[in-house]
This record gives structure tokens, sequence and C-alpha cells, in this order.
């Protein structure tokens, strides 16, 4: 009998194949490697790899090419491992794949088909089973089940009886120190290394279930809030052999909540500590309560350089009404220790709780942006997804409202087949997590753009961000002033897809009309109109050459090095992406001084100027002297070199004259030419 798991599909819809999310399936991986070890013919069809490999179209034909992708494996059963943000995917693959095959059976399973196991039964007869909760021992049993009659059924397994619904009981949570190790030879970990599609940092399992009771958080139920870790030895031997046979050296203990027990993870340190490995590196989640800055420290001694902080609301009232209960005082000290210890850290805060109110709204992005545009912390906004069988959709699940708008910006910043959203406006008991629960206090299309500007912000201009929270008296008020320039520019409002589906120069324009606000504020003096025009620079940059080499007609690129020579007569034009800008203050003092220290230190007023050069998806930017920025704006296709000799030779500041003095006009001139040919390219325009 052959089996195909089949894990959550990460795919962007509008989206080119490389920007498919990879990430090993180490749940499915497990399941697996536990029925091959029972003698099952069990494979692993990730439907991500396919679309990276080219195998699947994007889009609207997806569905019925994922469904005969799977059937070409020849399947006797199909098993669907399912999240939130996908489901609605895998049913409609599994609908079409019983359109092909009837006789394969079919089983759902993962966090959100447990959850909501018998309203799927019961609305869609193309399941046959949902094999409920943590399933990596009782799929093998199940498989025995279809394939020898007369077995028993596993504990967990949901299925059809008489008309109603069956849902065995759980006999107890699994002991996880009894799986095996992971055959990671089940998934093409190889291929994905070779092609770096999981930016080189594997998952291990290094436990599950975390005992605190969040309102909002589905995960308690899921692992019936028991916390389990695997014994240190065991995850430090799983990474020692994943670095032996691939070399990898980062790596993510996956844990609801790691940290949990001081005594547990001051071992797995231990352990940890006693490997070989050159650049070792691992990550893992955990709250404000249950670390300190000692076990910041132990675990910074073992190679532990990531933490995930969930925070998810910025003042006391909210905790307790979430139930999350943080002591936020200690929100601060911690951060500051892991930053002074080297660590990442991602912070993570939501809105849109059916209780809350703008100050408690702004009171979490306040929070969340404090320590915004420091190299070593990312902050994240997320919309509140409701999830099945938590204690606000207890509360709150009768008053779920749907508007076309996906929290949590689910399917990866992608736009949303009419098909998914048809499905998920049919099946709101099924689909929760793409839902919002109303809120007297706060109107929703506020919430949106609110959350929209805000994650456009963050991720666009971190260093900025943490400058308005410093000067702004209200990041609201800014953020009605920044939407009332985008309407007077005809700009949209995000509409479902939101700002983060836009690519590149399409998020520009908003950007400048925030920067637009910002300068005319009779808040801002000299030194922040630095800050400011800065900025604008560098949000502008991707227009400033493209203009130019529009313009200009070229020949090949100009080589200019101490080992070249060029014509005199030849007329250099900038290469690549690139701007300038010049301010009254050294904005990249202040920014380094914030982002490494976490404090503002402006330098006393001297004018700065900086390079700008796009490269890839990044920018490269560099403080330049004024003689390099004289000669940049000199290479437009009009200029010769022997022209800029001698312009050059006219500078009368003081920096260039001293350089003159040192060295001479033409070799200054060489000198910044051969610095922007580096940096930006130089080509000969054509006569």
């Amino acid at each position: 009998m052959k089996t195909v798991i089949v894990p959550p599909p990460h795919i962007s819809h509008d989206r080119s194949r490389s920007d498919v999310s990879i990430y090993p399936p180490i749940g499915c991986i497990s399941i697996a490697t536990v029925a091959r070890q029972r003698g099952k013919d069990v494979e692993i069809c990730d439907l991500n790899i396919a679309r990276r490999r080219g195998v699947l179209p994007p889009r609207w034909r997806w569905y019925k090419a994922a469904a005969e992708h799977i059937m070409s494996f020849k399947p006797d059963v199909v098993g669907f491992g399912t999240i939130c943000s996908s489901f609605p995917a895998s049913i409609i693959i599994a609908k079409t794949l019983k359109a092909l095959s009837f006789e394969t059976v079919i089983v759902f399973g993962g966090p959100q088909a447990t959850l909501v196991c018998r309203d799927l039964l019961g609305k869609h007869p193309e399941i046959d089973y949902v094999l409920t909760g943590e399933a990596d021992e009782t799929f093998a049993e199940f498989l025995d089940m279809l394939q020898y009659p007369g077995r028993e059924k596993p504990q967990g397994l949901a299925y059809r009886l008489d008309g109603g619904i069956v849902v065995n009981p759980y006999k107890d949570v699994v002991d996880i120190n009894r799986l095996p190790e992971l055959n990671y030879d089940l998934w093409p970990l190889q291929e994905a290394i070779r092609n770096n599609w999981c930016n080189n940092q594997v998952p291990i399992d290094a436990g599950r279930g975390c005992p605190f009771n969040c309102s909002f958080c589905s995960t308690n139920r899921f692992f019936f809030r028991r916390f389990r870790a695997k014994k240190p030895e065991r995850i430090a031997r799983e990474i020692a052999a994943l670095n032996a046979r691939y070399e990898f050296k980062s790596f993510k203990l996956t844990h609801d909540n790691l940290t949990a027990k001081k005594s547990v993870v001051v071992e797995i340190c231990k352990e940890l500590s006693n490997l070989d490995i050159d650049g070792f590196g691992w990550g893992c989640s955990t709250r404000l309560d249950t670390i300190d800055q000692e076990l910041l420290r132990i675990m910074k001694e073992s190679g532990c350089n990531g933490l995930f902080f969930g925070i998810e609301a910025g003042n006391a009232n909210m905790q307790r009404k979430i139930n999350k209960n943080l002591e936020l005082k200690r929100f601060g000290r911690i951060v500051r220790d892991a930053i002074a210890l080297k660590y990442h850290c991602s912070i993570s805060m939501i809105i849109g709780f059916p209780f809350e109110t703008w100050k408690d709204i702004e009171a979490s992005i306040n929070l969340l942006i404090r320590y915004a545009g420091i190299r070593q912390i990312h902050p994240q906004l997320h919309l509140l997804s409701p999830q099945p069988g938590t204690a606000i959709m207890e509360k709150y699940g009768d008053r779920l409202d749907y508007d076309g708008w996906f929290p949590d910006r689910a399917y990866f910043n992608s736009r949303v087949p009419e098909k998914e959203r048809k499905f998920v406006e049919a099946y709101p008991e099924l689909c929760s997590s793409f839902y919002y629960f109303p809120n007297q206090n706060v109107e929703r299309r506020d919430l949106v753009e609110v959350s929209e500007f805000c994650n456009l912000l963050i991720s666009s201009l971190p260093g900025l961000t943490a400058f308005l929270r410093r000067k702004e008296k209200s990041i609201l008020d800014l953020i009605a002033r920044w939407k009332d320039a985008c309407l007077s520019k005809g700009l949209q409002m995000p509409t479902g897809n939101g700002f983060f589906s836009f690519m590149g120069n399409e998020r520009r324009p908003y950007l400048e009309s925030l920067l637009a606000v910002l300068s005319v504020s009779p808040a801002y003096g000299e030194r922040e109109k630095s800050f400011i025009d800065y900025w604008k620079a560098l949000v502008g940059v991707a227009a400033v050459s493209s203009t130019v080499r529009r313009e200009i007609k070229t020949f090949p690129l100009i080589r200019i090095s101490s080992r070249t020579s060029v014509p005199l007569d030849a007329r250099p034009v900038l290469e690549k992406e690139c701007g300038s800008v010049t301010v009254a203050h050294d904005v990249h003092t202040a920014l380094q001084s914030w982002r490494l220290k976490g404090e503002w230190t402006w330098p006393e007023k001297s004018p700065t100027h900086y390079l700008m050069a796009k490269r890839r998806k990044s920018v490269y930017v560099s403080t330049i002297p004024r003689v390099t920025w004289m000669v940049l704006q000199w290479c437009d296709g009009r200029h010769s070199i022997d022209e800029i000799c001698a312009l050059v030779d006219s500078l009368e500041d003081e920096q260039s004259r001293l350089q003159k003095k040192r060295i001479g006009s033409r070799q200054v001139a060489a000198m910044a030419l051969s610095a922007l040919s580096a940096v930006v390219g130089l080509r000969a325009a054509c006569s």
C-alpha cells in the first residue's frame, strides 16, 4: 500500500517560483520516519519543492496541477498536513484529487484539521478521515488499520459512523524521546542546501508544549499545555549528525517555549557547548518571564544567537485581558541585555482584539518600535487571527465577520485566488483565521490601515521608525496625516492584498508621501531635516539613474583603476542605479550609535555627502568626500574626464584644497572616478 504525505503548501500565487517559502517539514518527516521504520511504503510530496522546481504552474491552474502531481506517485493513501493559512488550499486540492481517483483514501492531520475535525468531516465527504493530535506514531497505526481489517482504530482518529462523527479520545501525549531520529533522506534536504532554498538554517525538533494559557493561542490545546523536551544529548547528537553530513552550522530549536523550564535549557546548553562546530549558532522561542540575564549568558555561551519574543500587547490591561500576563517593565531590561550579548531578537505584537481601544493599540505599537532600527531587532506587527478552540474564540466566536482581508498577512504576502476567497466565505467554521472580531471601539478599516502603514514603515525604513517614535507625540496621529497625504495624491489604500503585495517601486510613492509630511512639520529643526532628507534620497534611489540611462546612449563599461588608462576625452556616465544627497549633519553617526548601542548620538553640524547605489534587493550607502560628490554630479555623459579634472582643479573648499596640495588635481579626480567605478560602475557616453 503506497502512502504519500503532503506538507502544508506555502505557495505564493502571484510571484515567481523563486519566492516560494521552503522549510523542512519536520512534523511530516517525523511521521514518515516512524512509518518507514515500521515497514510502510511512505513518501513525502512537498508541493513547495515542486513549485520551486517548476513542476507546478502559478495561480489559478495550480489546484488541479497539484492534485495531478500528487497522483503521479500512484498513492493508495494521501495524508495532508495542515496549518491555518493554507487550509483552504489543502481542502481544494484534496477535493480535486478525490475527483481524479475516488478509491484513494484521504486523511487530514495537523493543528488546523485537529481543531475543526467534526466540521471538516461533516461538510466535506471527500475527506475520509482526520487523524487528530500528534500523529508521529498513530499514523503508522492508521495505515495498519487500513491494510489489515479488524485492527483497532488508533487514538485521535476521527471518522464517520452511522451518519455521525466519532473522535477517538487520546490516551496520552507522545513520548518524544521514544521517537526515532528524523530521516532527512525522505525530503530533498541536499537539493534545498545546494540551491539555498531554506537559508541554510535547519529546524531541530527540540520539544513541544507550552504550559501557559494565552487566550488567543491554539497550541496549548493541541499539546495539552504539557511541556516536553528531547534529551539534551539527543538534541546535540542530531545537530552533530546534520553538520557532519550537510555541513550545516545554523539551527532552529523548534519548541513553543523552550525556556519554560530553566533547568532543562541549562542542560541542553551544556551539551551544545561541547559541539565542535566552527560558526555554530542556534535560535529558539522564549517569553519575557521565562528568561533572565543569567540564562541569556548561558545560552549565548552555547551558541544561541536568535530569540523570538511574543509580547503581543503593550500595556498591563491588555496583558491581563488576553491572559498573557507578562510583566512589561522587564521588556527593556531583557532586550538591552540581549542586544549587549549580540542576540538577534524578533519581537511580535498583535492588534485586533475585540475589546481593545486605540489607546491600547498605540501602546502596543510604541512598545514594538521602541527598538526598531537596531541591527539586531526585528519587529513584527500582526493582525489577530482567530483560531478555533481558543478561549477568545469560545467567547467571541459568534461575532466573527469577514471583509476579504486576510489577517496576519496569510499566504505569505501574496494575492489570494478567488477560489480560496469563496471557500473561506462559505466555511467560516473551518477558516476562522481569515475572519476578524468586530470591535465597537475601533473601526476595522482604520485598524487595517494602521497595521499596514506600520508594517510598511517598519519593513522599509526601520531607522526612521525609531526616530519617529522619539520625535512624534502620537504615532497614530502621524499615520492619519500620512494617509491624508496619500489620498491627496490619489494613492489607493490597502484593499485586502495590503502594501505587502507591493513590490519595489510600488511602495515608493507611499514612503515619499510620509517624508513629504515630515518635511513640512514645524516640530523638526535642521538636524531632524537632515535625517529626513537622507531618507528621501534613500527611498528615491531606484529612480535616479534609470532616468539618466534612458536619456543617454552609452558605450561599454569604463573600468577605472590604477592599472588601467582611459582616454581623457571619454565622457563617463553612471552605470548602476544610484543617488546622492548632501545634508547638514552626519546622519550615519547618529544611526550607527542607535543601531549598535540603542542611543542617539548626534555630532556637531558638518555638511556630509552620501552615495547610494542599488545592489540587487538592497542599497549600498557610503559617506564620500566633497570632491567625489562633485565628480559624481559631473558624470552625466556631458563632461569628459579631461574636463572633470579641470573642474576638480577649480574646487576651493578646504578639504579639496588639502587633497590637491598633497597629490595633485588629476590624481584626486582619478581617485574619485576610480571609487565611483568600483561602486556604481561608469560607461562612456556616445558622441
